[in-house]
């Protein structure tokens, strides 16, 4: 038996292109045994205050860069205030945005969203199609 080929997705969540490719995972996952990995990148500490400053939803007019605007989205979804605010601030939780990111660079990763597949990188969420061929390639279909 064969281990499960692992599948990297380097992503942002404030990407809408990241958005446009997470509607598209459940058909690759349906179609392929693979084991998806994620590699979130950005978030409210990836970019310096000005950079931060430079990226606010125009349609609701929030920053989701601001701690309080998460902490309200993570209320309105159920989630313990005080719990999220430890995990957005917890040492392993920055160490290992931290690693994600050197893990990135080293791979000449340039944007999100990123699929890796071994040695093979598919960047953008118009790359969808170009990862299934590939995937197909390795003979790596459910059917």
């Amino acid at each position: 038996m064969s281990s499960t080929t692992d599948v990297k997705l380097f992503f942002n969540f404030r990407s809408p292109y990241c958005y446009i490719v997470s509607k598209l995972l459940p058909g690759i996952f349906d179609e392929f045994d693979v084991n998806l990995v994620w590699r979130p990148l950005g978030g409210r500490d990836g970019r310096s205050p000005p950079e931060r400053a430079k990226v606010k939803i125009p349609l609701v007019r929030q920053d989701i860069g601001d701690e309080s605007v998460i902490l309200d989205v993570g209320a309105s979804v159920g989630l313990d205030r005080a719990e999220l605010a430890a995990t957005l601030e917890a040492p392993e939780r920055l160490q290992q945005l931290a690693e994600f990111r050197l893990e990135a660079d080293s791979l000449g990763i340039i944007g999100v969203p990123t699929f890796t597949v071994g040695e093979e990188i598919f960047w953008g969420a118009d790359r969808v199609d170009y990862l299934r061929d590939h995937l197909r390639e390795l003979r790596l279909s459910k059917y």
